[in-house]
């Protein structure tokens, strides 16, 4: 979801996101005209990114990143307005208190998740770094990145479609890597049937274009 980006992964502060437009009002009240004008460019910009970047703008949380820093000053315009230095430095530590639990989970990795931390592993023993792999990570790269590799991440009823892997193969592609746990749509008995299996496992398996 594109607006949640901005309200929430942003900043991951509902406060943040209140004295954020609480800056919006006061900077528009008080004509503060630099500010104004610096936030109405570059926001101009960053909305350009977004056409430009597409559909994965509202998948990841990343592409946020360029567009933190102006709503971080705009948010400390508002939060400036407050005057008592007691009650503004509480609420300053409210943020980070609250932007800080919303992310615990990023702080650990989930028993869930674990197995994907030897998918480097696994690739090693039949592969390079420069080799291409076609792997069933639907639209997120956390796969190839969990692999160390290039190549492709997509539906796993396209990761075993046989004339996608056949484009792929025509692209480079050397090795089509399925994560089970993510496996639902296609038969991999199919697949074996086409393509030699090079590995499997509980967690993974395998093919060489």
């Amino acid at each position: 979801d594109t607006l949640e980006k901005f309200y929430f992964s942003a900043m991951e502060s509902y406060i943040a996101l209140v004295f954020f437009l609480a800056g919006i009002f006061f900077m528009i009240k008080q004509k503060k005209l630099l500010l104004i004008a610096v936030s109405v460019v570059l926001t101009i910009f960053f909305i350009l990114f977004i056409i430009k970047t597409g559909l994965v703008f509202s998948i990841h949380n990343y592409y946020i990143i360029p567009y933190v820093p102006l709503m971080a000053v705009i948010a400390a315009f508002g939060l400036g307005e407050i005057k008592n230095l007691r009650l503004r430095s509480f609420l300053l530590a409210a943020i980070i208190a609250e932007a800080l639990l919303n992310q615990l989970h990023d702080f650990r990795i989930t028993d869930s998740q674990k197995y994907k931390l030897k998918m480097e592993q696994v690739a090693d023993q039949f592969s390079t770094r420069n080799d291409l792999f076609a792997i069933n990570g639907d639209d997120s790269p956390q796969s190839i990145y969990f692999l160390n590799r290039r190549g492709w991440s997509m539906e796993s009823g396209l990761a075993t479609d046989p004339d996608t892997l056949q484009k792929l193969k025509a692209e480079g592609c050397k090795f089509v890597f399925i994560d089970k746990h993510n496996h639902r749509d296609g038969n991999l008995d199919d697949l074996s049937a086409i393509l030699k299996k090079i590995y499997d496992d509980t967690d993974f398996v395998v093919f060489e274009l």
